[in-house]
């Protein structure tokens, strides 16, 4: 008898996720133990999708993408490089183009990011995989599904999104004491409203 593969794209799928990583984090993080790097990274792309299509809806109205509006790092790179450089020249189809760019800085920082926090988890103490931060990473921009892109709502989303990435998902996957996340976590937060102030980037990753 043959067996279906689960597929990793899907609404139902994708919104089973989503409610599972908001109402039980720690449940869901340990659940995911065993997936590959492909599960979360079509749950990213897909959380991307969706905050980026908001993203345009509203930068099209005049609502731009600033530190008040933005869940995403990406998000404002992308608009300030459409608004400089490709409004001139091309109108409202920078807009489109900026619908590309928001997904294609996601991705890049999401590997970076990946890289680097894995490094500071083992440093840590953690016992995980490059794979367990990279779920981390993917899982814990769920939230920024939900208004990542509406002004004051992304703040929270984003918040909520940062303390799954850097707090509850290292804690399941990685296994490291308490004290050490709440130092990094602090360390972050310090870290994150220096770099708000000074450059108008927001709380969110990618």
């Amino acid at each position: 008898m043959f067996f279906r593969k689960r597929p990793y794209f899907g609404i139902d799928l994708y919104f089973n996720d989503l409610i599972s990583i908001i109402t039980d984090p720690e449940g869901f993080f340990r659940r995911v133990r065993l997936h590959n790097w492909r599960k979360p990274f079509y749950f990213f792309l897909q959380t991307t999708l969706l905050l980026s299509i908001g993203t345009i809806a509203l930068n099209l109205y005049g609502y731009g993408s600033t530190d008040l509006s933005s869940a995403y790092q990406s998000q404002i790179i992308a608009y300030r490089m459409t608004t400089r450089y490709l409004l001139p020249k091309f109108g409202n189809f920078a807009f489109v183009i900026e619908f590309f760019l928001i997904i294609f800085f996601s991705i890049v920082l999401l590997t970076i990011l990946t890289l680097v926090f894995h490094i500071i988890f083992l440093i840590l103490g953690g016992k995980g995989s490059i794979v367990d931060a990279w779920k981390a990473m993917c899982y814990g921009t769920g939230p920024c599904a939900l208004g990542g892109f509406i002004p004051y709502l992304s703040l929270v989303v984003g918040f909520y999104s940062f303390f799954l990435q850097f707090y509850i998902a290292p804690r399941s996957l990685y296994r490291l004491k308490e004290s050490r996340l709440l130092l990094l976590l602090s360390l972050l937060f310090a870290g994150l409203f220096i770099e708000i102030y000074m450059y108008g980037t927001t709380v969110g990753y990618p």
